[in-house]
C-alpha cells in the first residue's frame, strides 16, 4: 500500500537504494583490504576513510538520481501523450463520418461563439478613452424621466462654480459643409463643438499637433478645428504638414492645429472634427435656449449623488423653478442601449455551443460502445483506467482543437455579416475584430468543450469489465437496458433548443405586431438633409429663400405628387421643445405643469407630402407664413392632452418660453388652425409624442440658430422616390452651390433603420434557434439509430413472434420520445424565465406568451418525431431470420 502513494519524484526510494549501493561499494573495498592482511576493523575504517565523505557523497548521487527519473518520466509521458494524439489520429480517421460531423457542429458552434464575443469585447469589454473612466459623466437635465440638454448659463455655472467637480465641459453636436479648400466639392460633416475642457477629460492620442485651449473659446477668436483621422486621409491626403491649415467649414476658414489618432473613438458616429464651442456674451446669458450638452468628471472623493444634487441647486438657481440632473457615466451611456442585445446573443450562440457539446458527447458515447471490445482487450493487456481515460480524452482534445482551428474561418466569416446587418449606433462596431483577445477565447472553448463532450464518454469507457466484455464478444452488453446518461444528453439538447426558439419566436410576433402599427406618414416618401450655414447666407430671411427655392423646383420634377421641407421628420427624434397650454393657463406651465411638445418648422404642404392625415381644422395656407403669423397647426396627441376636442377654430396655445415672449412679462400665442394625425417620433414601438407646427417666418429666430440651419427636403412621387434623386441633387448643385446635400433616404428606409436593433437579434435568435433544432434532430437521429442498431436482434424476435412493423415503428418512437418530453417540460420552464431578458426587445408580446411557447414545443416535437421516425422505419423492415441469425 505504501508504494502505491509513494511520490515517484520523491527522494525517499532513491536514497535507500543509493545507500544500499555506497554500503556494498565500501563493503568491497573493506574486503579487498583485508585480503591483503589489514583486520576488519582497520580495513572498514581505511575503506571509509578513502571513500570520504558519505553524507556528500549520499547527497550529490541523491540529486543526480531524482533529477534522471524526472526526466525518464516526463519523456515516458509525452511519448505517452504523443501516443495517444497518434492513435487518436487513426482513430478519427477510420471514422471520418462521426469526425466529420463532430467537427463540423464544434466549428459552428465555436465560430459563432467567437464572433459574438469579439462583438462584446470591442463593444463592452475594452475600455473607452476616459482620463478618470467612469469618473467621466455625461450631465444632463431631465425632465418627465426624460434627458434634455441645458442652457449656456446653466453649462457657465456648472464649469465655474461647482465644487465637487474637477471640471465640467459644455459640447452641443455640429453638422458643417466641410472642403479641403475653396475649390474642393464640400461635403456634410457631423463633429462636436466644445469648451477647452474636454481635453482633460479623454484620453486623445494625437497624429499631429494637439487640442485648442480657452483662447480658442473667446468671441472673435481665430477659428480652428481638431480633425479626425479620417478626415485627415480623405480630405488632406495625410499631409504631414497639415497643422496650420486653412481648411472651408461652412464656406469660411479654420486652421487646423490637431489631428486626432486613428484608434480614437468616443461614440457610436465618430466625430469628423471637434471645434471650440465660441458662444456671445447674449447667448452665455440666453436662459431660453435648451440646445447644450455637458461633460463632467468628478472630483476623486466626490460622492456621485451629492455631486449630481449640487448641479441640480446650481441649475435651479438659474432657471428658478425645479430642476433635476442625471450624470451616469459616459461610457454606460454609450452600451446600455446595446449590452443586453448582445448579452443575449452571446449567451444564444454558447447555447447552440452547449448544443453541439450535447450532441458529440452522445455521438462519442455511442462510439465508446461499440469500442467496448477494443477497450477490454487493452485492460487486459495491462493498461489501467486512467490510461484508458486518457486515451479517450486525447481523442476528445484532437477533435476540440481541430474544431477551434476550423472555426476560426466560420468566426470571420460571422463576424463580418454581424458588422453588416448590426445597427449604425453600436459603438465600436467597426473595430471589432478576430483579434489575439479572440484566439485566445477560441483555444479556450475549444479546450474546454473538449472536457465537457469527452468527459463522461472517458469514464462510461474505462469502466467496462474486460471478463464480461470478452465473454459477450463485445456484442451484446448493454442490450435491453435503458442509457439514462443518453437520455438525460437529449433531454438537455431539447430543453437548450426550446429555450432558444421560444425566444426567436417571441421576436417574430413582436415583428408582426410592430409591422401593424399605425405609423402615422407614408413610407413612399424620399427625404434628403442641407443646411444653409450663416457664414454663407447671414439672414434667415435667405435660408428660408433657398430653401424654398428648392422646393418649388422639386415640384417640378417628373413624377413628383408634393414637396415640401422640414426641421425634422417623423423617427427622427426631437429638435427643441417647450411646456404648451392653453392661452390663459401660463401659471400652470410656471408651475412646471405645461404639455411638453416638440415643436416642428414645416413649409406648407408639408402634411400632403409626408401624407400625414388632417384630422380637423384647415392646413397650412400661404398667409400663414408671414413674419408675425399666429397660427399654428398640433396632432392629435397634444389636442387630447389640451383637452381640445373636435374643431380647433378659436382656440389659442401659448409655448411658455425665454425665446418665445412678446415682451418682457407677455408669452407668445397662437391660434390653433387645425389638428393632424399623430405620427411616431422616436421610433414605431414609441408611442406619439405630442408636437405642435409652425410656419419658417411665424416662428422667432433663435430655433434657427438651435436646429443649426438644417432642415430636411421631402417630396413624394408616383413612381420609385430613388428614381428623383439625381434631379433633386442637380436642382440643389444649380440652387445653392457648394452646399452638400447628405442622409437621401425614404421614410421606408428610415423604418428600417430604426428597428435594425431589434431586427438583428430577431435574425440571429431565429437562425441560432432553427440550427439549435437541426441539432437537436440530428442528436437524436444519432442516439436511436444506434439503439435500433443494438436491439436488432430483439426487433427480429418481436417480427418473428407476430408483431407488425408498425408496431416495432411505433415502440421505437415511443421510448426515443421518452427524453424529449422531459426536455420539452424543463425547456418550457427555463424558457419563461429566460426570456425576461428580451423583455425590452418586445412589443405588444409578453416574455410568457403561450402562443410563442406551444408553437416552439411543437416545431421541436415535429423535428424529434422524424428524427426518432427515421431510424424506427428501419427497424420495422428487420428480417427476423437474418437478426436472430447475426446473434
Amino acid at each position: 500500500m505504501k508504494r502505491r502513494f509513494r511520490n515517484p519524484f520523491g527522494s525517499e526510494g532513491v536514497g535507500r537504494e543509493i545507500d544500499e549501493e555506497l554500503q556494498d561499494h565500501i563493503a568491497r573495498r573493506a574486503e579487498a583490504l583485508m585480503r591483503k592482511g589489514r583486520s576488519e576493523a582497520q580495513a572498514w575504517a581505511e575503506a571509509r576513510a578513502r571513500f570520504g565523505d558519505i553524507d556528500e557523497v549520499t547527497d550529490a548521487c541523491r540529486t543526480i538520481q531524482v533529477r534522471r527519473r524526472r526526466r525518464m518520466t516526463r519523456s515516458v509521458g509525452w511519448d505517452q501523450i504523443r501516443q495517444d494524439l497518434r492513435y487518436g489520429v487513426r482513430s478519427l480517421t477510420r471514422r471520418p463520418v462521426f469526425a466529420i460531423v463532430a467537427l463540423v457542429t464544434l466549428a459552428l458552434g465555436m465560430g459563432g461563439t467567437t464572433a459574438v464575443f469579439s462583438l462584446v469585447n470591442s463593444v463592452l469589454l475594452r475600455p473607452y478613452p476616459f482620463q478618470g473612466g467612469d469618473q467621466v459623466r455625461l450631465v444632463q437635465r431631465t425632465e418627465d424621466g426624460e434627458s434634455s440638454s441645458a442652457n449656456a448659463p446653466m453649462i457657465a455655472a456648472w464649469r465655474n462654480d461647482s465644487r465637487l467637480w474637477s471640471a465640467v465641459a459644455g459640447f452641443s453636436q455640429a453638422q458643417v459643409a466641410l472642403a479641403a479648400s475653396p475649390a474642393a466639392t464640400p461635403r456634410r460633416v457631423e463633429g462636436w463643438r466644445i469648451t477647452h475642457e474636454v481635453f482633460g477629460m479623454i484620453s486623445a492620442p494625437m497624429t499631429l499637433g494637439g487640442g485648442f485651449g480657452p483662447d480658442a473659446e473667446r468671441e472673435g477668436a481665430e477659428p480652428v478645428l481638431v480633425i479626425s483621422h479620417d478626415v485627415w486621409v480623405r480630405d488632406l491626403q495625410s499631409d504631414p504638414n497639415a497643422i496650420g491649415r486653412l481648411i472651408e467649414v461652412n464656406g469660411s476658414p479654420a486652421r487646423v492645429v490637431g489631428v486626432l489618432g486613428e484608434g480614437f473613438d468616443l461614440s457610436p458616429a465618430m466625430p469628423a472634427f471637434l471645434a471650440p464651442l465660441v458662444l456671445t456674451e447674449a447667448q452665455w446669458a440666453n436662459t431660453g435656449g435648451y440646445y447644450l450638452a455637458a461633460l463632467g468628471q468628478l472630483s476623486p472623493v466626490a460622492d456621485a449623488g451629492e455631486a449630481t444634487r449640487e448641479l441640480a441647486a446650481l441649475a435651479q438657481g438659474i432657471s428658478g423653478s425645479s430642476e433635476s440632473v442625471q450624470a451616469p457615466p459616459v461610457r454606460s451611456t454609450l452600451t446600455d442601449p446595446i449590452r443586453t442585445p448582445l448579452l443575449l446573443l452571446l449567451g444564444a450562440v454558447a447555447l447552440v455551443l452547449a448544443i453541439g457539446c450535447v450532441n458529440v458527447a452522445n455521438l462519442l458515447l455511442a462510439q465508446g460502445t461499440q469500442r467496448t471490445r477494443e477497450l477490454a482487450v487493452r485492460a487486459a493487456i495491462g493498461a489501467g483506467r486512467g490510461r484508458v481515460t486518457r486515451q479517450l480524452l486525447a481523442e476528445s482534445l484532437l477533435l476540440g482543437l481541430i474544431g477551434a482551428l476550423l472555426a476560426l474561418p466560420v468566426a470571420v466569416a460571422t463576424l463580418e455579416a454581424l458588422v453588416r446587418i448590426a445597427p449604425p449606433e453600436i459603438p465600436r462596431l467597426n473595430d471589432a475584430a478576430i483579434d489575439p483577445t479572440a484566439l485566445l477565447f477560441t483555444l479556450a472553448t475549444g479546450l474546454v468543450t473538449a472536457l465537457l463532450f469527452g468527459l463522461a464518454p472517458a469514464i462510461r469507457g474505462s469502466r467496462a469489465a474486460p471478463a464480461e466484455v470478452l465473454k459477450e464478444g463485445g456484442k451484446a452488453l448493454g442490450r435491453g437496458r435503458r442509457d439514462w446518461l443518453r437520455d438525460g444528453l437529449v433531454a438537455a439538447e431539447v430543453a437548450l433548443s426550446l429555450t432558444l426558439l421560444v425566444g426567436a419566436a417571441l421576436l417574430l410576433r413582436s415583428a408582426a405586431n410592430l409591422s401593424s402599427v399605425d405609423r402615422g406618414f407614408e413610407e413612399n416618401v424620399l427625404t434628403a438633409q442641407m443646411s444653409v450655414p450663416y457664414q454663407i447666407v447671414p439672414e434667415i430671411s435667405g435660408a428660408i429663400g433657398t430653401f424654398e427655392a428648392i422646393r418649388d423646383r422639386m415640384e417640378g420634377l417628373p413624377g413628383v405628387q408634393a414637396a415640401a421641407f422640414t426641421s425634422r421628420a417623423p423617427l427622427a427624434g426631437n429638435d427643441f421643445g417647450l411646456p404648451i397650454v392653453r392661452t390663459g393657463d401660463e401659471a400652470i406651465a410656471e408651475r412646471g405643469e405645461g404639455v411638453g411638445a416638440a415643436m416642428r418648422i414645416v413649409s406648407p404642404g408639408y402634411f400632403d407630402a409626408m401624407g400625414i392625415r388632417l384630422r380637423a381644422g384647415r392646413p397650412f395656407e400661404a398667409s400663414d407664413d408671414a413674419v408675425g403669423a399666429e397660427t399654428v397647426i398640433i396632432n392629435e396627441e397634444l389636442a387630447r392632452r389640451l383637452g381640445i376636442e373636435g374643431d380647433p377654430a378659436g382656440t389659442r396655445i401659448t409655448a411658455v418660453g425665454g425665446d418665445f415672449r412678446r415682451t418682457e412679462d407677455e408669452y407668445r400665442s397662437w391660434a390653433v388652425v387645425g389638428v393632424v394625425q399623430s405620427s411616431r417620433t422616436y421610433g414605431l414601438r414609441e408611442e406619439a409624442s405630442p408636437e405642435l407646427f409652425f410656419t419658417p417666418r411665424a416662428i422667432p429666430e433663435a430655433p434657427w440658430y438651435w436646429i443649426g440651419r438644417e432642415l430636411m427636403l421631402v417630396l413624394r412621387s408616383e413612381t420609385d422616390p430613388q428614381g428623383v434623386v439625381a434631379g433633386l441633387r442637380r436642382i440643389v448643385n444649380e440652387t445653392a452651390p457648394g452646399l452638400p446635400l447628405y442622409d437621401v433616404r425614404t421614410m421606408e428606409e428610415r423604418v428600417v433603420e430604426s428597428l435594425a436593433l431589434e431586427r438583428m437579434v430577431q435574425t440571429l435568435l431565429t437562425a441560432l434557434g432553427l440550427l439549435a433544432a437541426l441539432l437537436a434532430g440530428g442528436g437524436i437521429y444519432g442516439v436511436v439509430s444506434y439503439f435500433v442498431s443494438r436491439r436488432i436482434p430483439e426487433m427480429g424476435l418481436r417480427i418473428a413472434l407476430g408483431a407488425s412493423g408498425a408496431g416495432v415503428a411505433g415502440l421505437v418512437v415511443r421510448q426515443s420520445l421518452a427524453p424529449v418530453v422531459v426536455g420539452l417540460v424543463v425547456g418550457g420552464a427555463a424558457s419563461i424565465f429566460a426570456t425576461r431578458q428580451l423583455a425590452n426587445l418586445l412589443y405588444a408580446v409578453a416574455p410568457g406568451d403561450p402562443v410563442s411557447l406551444l408553437a416552439a414545443m411543437a416545431m421541436v416535437l415535429m423535428v424529434s418525431t422524424v428524427s426518432a421516425w427515421l431510424p424506427a422505419r428501419r427497424a420495422a423492415r428487420v428480417d427476423p431470420m437474418e437478426a436472430l441469425g447475426s446473434d
